[in-house]
């Protein structure tokens, strides 16, 4: 027990390596499904890193108003370096447990060994991914390397107080500044200085002036992007623009905050069930926290961290509350990359609470009830991992598959320029130009196959070849997709009946109409897509018709056929992707400019597919049939599919097999 301080900085290491374990075996996820194909991207287009560098910095800096040189240069240079996919997810194993151990020490430097063992156990207990988008799995492991720069500035700066050397100060500030230039949520991370040397000066303006350098960088590059997007002038409902309206900041802090919170990812993706192994996870961690708080009994600090904790949690959540994206894309439980920063917060304030219980007098009780939540905490973090991995299993599979495909020459015959159609059913897929930066999975086809081609959707006209996934045999296949002959074009428009109900040939014959733009710039948008993942395998790959009305968006798909006197029937599916969707059906009577009154057959939300976490839901499409009658012989009446959602994340209305009989 005496020698506890020795092992438990490696210990608490071991924990951390068994919770994120899972995310070894998980897939190009995210980002990183796109960046992975980097390589392809440069040698097809015959492109060099920097330019492609280079590209990305305009894209981002005068397009969306955002300075990160440092992020930029450490994604390009790990994705055109780690090729393997066992070897990225190594790196960031390591630059994980990197951040854990950088954290332990930074905090040794402030308090004593035995609390920031504590707290790196905590630390560990919290490694939970997160399924919206989470370092642990994705990202480069940007946010464990801007962690290691502000742990060693932090680190620095208190060894600049009492030593006498200048060299300490100077890597404090650079290592600072390298973190603020790298993600811009360290910008307000300059407030912690102040704190941390409050206690050594004694007073707060003392504080403040040993703090100038930090805060300097931080409210500069602050108030530097805030002038680049006044000069931007961006419109206010871009991604990217700054909305500092009061409400939807404190909402999106609040998300943003307690999504760091221990078990908050839960509200967005609850647990179903606990692997085996969670039981000895739990006794592991339960142990290891139990000696951790006995040792922090003996060499407890005088001072509790709890502001620095309080401050950890909060600061790096404002930043992303002021940006329309993640104003429209977060919600309970489900918070963005900075989670990982804000959980070395939340770790300080359990082992602060923790440490304070010990001191009580309830301190024997108080360590068994510390030690079994850390390890419930532990078994959780660890659950929700191999929960979160294996539900992405099948997509990870599937890309696996086709890169031994390309390499063992599937695309052998395909001529460099000609057009693939290949159905987006999985996340990773994405057409031409389309992804990130513009780089999408054609990169793959030249990485793996040697080949320069165009992706696009099933159903384009210029595609001569097809791929096509099997989910039975896992494999793929290349087939030829000749020139479509005349006789197989849709029939002609406003005829007695539906055509192109299935959206084989796109919107022919369906007018696309805007009814609200609501408050996301760019919406709502119409799209032909493939049916994906977590579609019904019978329907894989068929094009549906995808209204995307995200934030109070509204629009509807229209055409016009003739009543044949007769009582008609329209069958249809439909279906939302994540958040809800409104959807109405409805014909309209007489047809024309500014007449006609619509009859609403049904309004129903549409079933989501998918939960939030990208996992599939057990939901089903929709299959619909409506009746009605009492129109003139021969007039034309119009269907209206329509769509509205208040959410943001994935508020699309798809609807296919649109038919009407007689």
């Amino acid at each position: 027990m005496r020698n506890a301080a020795r092992w438990l900085p490696a210990a608490a290491l071991a924990l951390g390596l068994v919770v994120i374990l899972p995310a070894v075996h998980s897939g190009w996820m995210a980002d990183d499904a796109f960046y992975s194909a980097l390589p392809g991207i440069l040698a097809a287009d015959r492109v060099t890193l920097w330019q492609a560098m280079a590209h990305s910095f305009h894209v981002w800096f005068f397009g969306n108003g955002r300075f990160y040189p440092g992020l930029i240069l450490e994604k390009y240079v790990v994705f055109d370096l780690l090729t393997n996919l066992i070897a990225y997810k190594v790196f960031l194993a390591a630059a994980t447990l990197a951040a854990i151990d950088m954290f332990r020490r930074c905090v040794q430097a402030y308090t004593t060994p035995a609390f920031a063992a504590i707290s790196a156990v905590c630390a560990a207990a919290l490694l939970l991914i997160h399924g919206y988008q989470d370092a642990l799995i994705a990202y480069n492991a940007m946010p464990q390397l801007v962690a290691v720069a502000i742990f060693g500035s932090f680190m620095m700066f208190r060894a600049s107080l009492v030593g006498r050397s200048r060299l300490p100060a100077a890597m404090s500030i650079g290592l600072y500044a390298l973190a603020a230039l790298t993600y811009e949520d360290a910008y307000f991370f300059c407030a912690l200085y102040p704190f941390l040397v409050r206690p050594l000066t004694g007073t707060w303006r003392a504080a403040i002036r040993k703090a100038i350098p930090y805060l300097a960088i931080g409210a500069g590059l602050a108030l530097f992007e805030i002038e680049l997007h006044g000069r931007l002038k961006l419109p206010p409902g871009a991604l990217y623009a700054v909305n500092a309206d009061a409400v939807s900041f404190l909402k999106t802090a609040f998300y943003q905050i307690t999504a760091a919170l221990p078990l908050a990812y839960w509200l967005a993706d609850p647990l179903r069930s606990l692997p085996f192994a969670s039981i000895a996870v739990f006794a592991v961690f339960a142990a290891v926290s139990w000696i951790a708080l006995r040792a922090v009994e003996r060499s407890s600090p005088k001072r509790l961290p709890l502001w620095t904790g309080v401050l950890s949690a909060i600061l790096p959540a404002i930043p992303v509350a002021l940006l329309v994206k993640y104003q429209h894309e977060l919600r309970l439980g489900a918070g963005y990359l900075p989670v990982f920063l804000q959980t070395f917060g939340v770790a300080l304030l359990l082992a602060s609470a923790a440490t304070a219980a010990s001191r009580s007098r309830l301190g024997g009780g108080a360590k068994i009830a510390a030690a079994v939540l850390f390890g419930i905490l532990g078994m959780s973090a660890y659950a929700t991992n191999v929960q979160l991995v294996r539900a992405q299993e099948p997509a990870s599979a599937a890309r696996a598959a086709l890169e031994r495909a390309l390499a063992n020459g599937i695309v052998k015959r395909v001529p460099d320029g000609a057009t693939i159609a290949l159905p987006k059913i999985f996340d990773w897929i994405d057409y031409d130009d389309s992804g990130p930066d513009g780089i999408s999975t054609r990169g793959l086809l030249y990485e793996y196959g040697g080949k320069r081609a165009d992706l696009e959707a099933p159903g384009d006209a210029r595609a001569r070849f097809a791929l096509n996934y099997s989910r039975v045999s896992g494999a793929w296949s290349l087939t030829s997709t000749p020139k479509v002959p005349v006789t197989r074009w849709p029939a002609a428009c406003n005829t007695a009946g539906i055509t192109n109900g299935d959206f084989t040939f796109g919107f022919n014959c369906w007018a696309q109409i805007v009814t609200a733009r609501g408050h996301l710039s760019g919406y709502p948008q119409f799209r032909v897509e493939a049916a994906g993942a977590c579609f019904p395998s019978s329907g894989a790959g068929n094009p549906y018709a995808a209204i995307d009305v995200p934030d109070d968006a509204a629009a509807y798909l229209a055409q016009t056929f003739r009543y044949r006197g007769t009582p008609t029937r329209i069958k249809l599916r439909a279906w939302g992707i994540v958040d809800p969707v409104t959807v109405q059906i409805g014909i309209v009577f007489p047809v024309g400019t500014g007449i006609g009154t619509e009859h609403i057959l049904d309004t129903f939300v549409a079933p989501a597919l998918q939960l939030s976490s990208g996992a599939c839901s057990r939901s089903r499409p929709a299959e619909k049939e409506y009746a009605f009658l009492g129109y003139p012989r021969g007039a034309p009446i119009q269907l209206r599919l329509h769509a509205t959602s208040a959410g943001s994340n994935g508020a699309i209305a798809a609807f296919d097999d649109v038919t009407s009989s007689p």
